[in-house]
Order: structure tokens, then sequence, then C-alpha cells
């Protein structure tokens, strides 16, 4: 088996129970002889190094000197929890496989037409906002998103109906853009996020300068897709204060 000089766990592998950790002596021998997967000698941040047994997708044992089941070798290498990035558009920048071989096991993808819903990126791991809920002629469907990466709204009435619609879906996450002109006006943008809540979706916006990313914060939204490039005053700043920002460290193969 080959794996690259970085290799990543899936962050998902530590589901093992904590508690049985806790009560286990550490002088007790582990028995893995018929575990699928041994990761022999790795450096593993504050550990040194180590094996790690992993059984079912889960980490199940980590120490020096287990044994069984198939064996890789991991000397010389770091072994790390998997990376996710925040912002993706991998309808539109069709990368999935390179973020695998990067060492990236998950990833939220931030605006997609609702036909690539159902597109399978396994073994990578989404969460999907499916088409952004925008005005009418709104970001970004004039531009890089006209087909289909965006779900046009008149008013709050349609922008509440558009959630339902892309929750339905399946969904997990809403894209609601605060930027243009035109933008769908605060009544709707209200009316979006609190639809979204109702539904269990947490909420990213897309908003770069100081009065976008006021408002988004105003109105609910829970995160914001890109860290503003306009200076922020303090009452926006006071907003966003126990909220998350995404930091774009690049964009669709450039570097920022």
């Amino acid at each position: 088996m080959t794996l690259p000089p970085l290799l990543a766990l899936l962050a998902a592998c530590s589901g093992r129970d904590p508690a049985a950790a806790e009560d286990r002596d550490e002088s007790d021998p582990i028995d893995v002889t018929e575990g699928p997967l041994l990761l022999r000698g790795a450096e593993v941040v504050g550990q040194g190094v180590v094996d790690v047994a992993v059984r079912d997708g889960a980490i199940e044992a980590v120490g020096e000197g287990l044994s069984g089941g198939e064996v890789v070798d991991l000397t010389g290498r770091w072994l790390v929890p998997a990376f996710i990035d925040s912002h993706v558009h991998l309808a539109y920048y069709p990368v999935g496989d390179a973020l695998l071989d990067g060492g990236v096991a998950g990833a939220v993808d931030l605006a997609a037409p609702e036909r690539w819903l159902a597109e399978d990126l396994g073994p990578l791991r989404l969460r999907r906002s499916g088409p952004m809920v925008t005005a009418e002629g709104g970001y970004p469907t004039q531009g890089w998103g006209r087909d289909g990466y965006g779900l046009p709204c008149a008013d709050a009435e349609a922008a509440a109906a558009a959630v339902d619609h892309l929750a339905e879906a399946g969904v997990q996450v809403l894209k609601l853009p605060v930027t243009g002109p035109p933008v769908l006006d605060e009544a709707a943008l209200r009316a979006a996020v609190e639809r979204a809540h109702a539904r269990g979706l947490p909420v990213a916006s897309h908003a770069l300068g100081d009065d976008e990313a006021r408002l988004a914060g105003a109105v609910g939204a829970d995160l914001l897709a890109h860290t503003p490039t306009a200076g922020l005053s303090s009452e926006t700043l006071a907003l966003w204060a126990d909220r998350a920002v995404i930091t774009t460290l690049g964009a669709f193969g450039g570097s920022g």
C-alpha cells in the first residue's frame, strides 16, 4: 500500500468511546490481531512515535508495540487528523481528488446547482448548500454562477419558500449572499435566515463590505463565507465577535 508523505485520518476516526480509553490501564496489552489496519511508527503530535490501530473506520488504540491486522509502515512520517476545507465550489472547480491527495477529507460546498446535490464524491465527505438564495439578478447569477448557482427570489415569502425547497432537497447549510446590487432586502434576508434556522440549517453569508457584513450579522447569519475585504466598524465587529468567519486563502486555484 502506498500513502502520501502526509497521511491524514478522518476526524471521525476519533469516534471511539473516550471513557473506555480512560478506564484502560496503559500496561494492559492491546490485542488487535483481527483489526483491518495498523499504522506503524507514526509521529503523532503530543504522543511521539506510536502505532495507531483502526477498526471499522474508528481509532481503536494508540500506543507502542501494537500488533496484528494489515500493517502500514509510517516510519518517518506524521499522522494528523484530516483537514476540512470550509469553502469550496466543486461543481464549478472539480478538485475533489486533489483535496483528498492533499489530506483534506471533508469540505463545505457553498454553492452549486441543485442537480449537483446528488453527486457522489466519496470518500470525500461534504456538507452542501446547493444554490445560493439570492435576489432576482443577484450574485452570483450574472457572473460565474449563472448556470444554476443562485435561486432568485423576489421577496420575503419567496425567500422562505426557497429555503423550504432546498431543505427538502437535502442541503445541510444555506448560502445567503449580501452583496450587490441587487440584493435581497432586510425582510427577505431575515425570512430566509429564520426559516433556515427553523429547518436546522446554519446560514453562511457572502458579505465583503462593512455594510454588507453588518446586515448579514443583523439578520442572524451564522458565519461569513469570506473574511470581508473592507475595514469593519465597531458595530460590525461586535455583531460577529462570537460567530464564525472563514478565511479565504485561495479561490479557484489562485492564492490570496
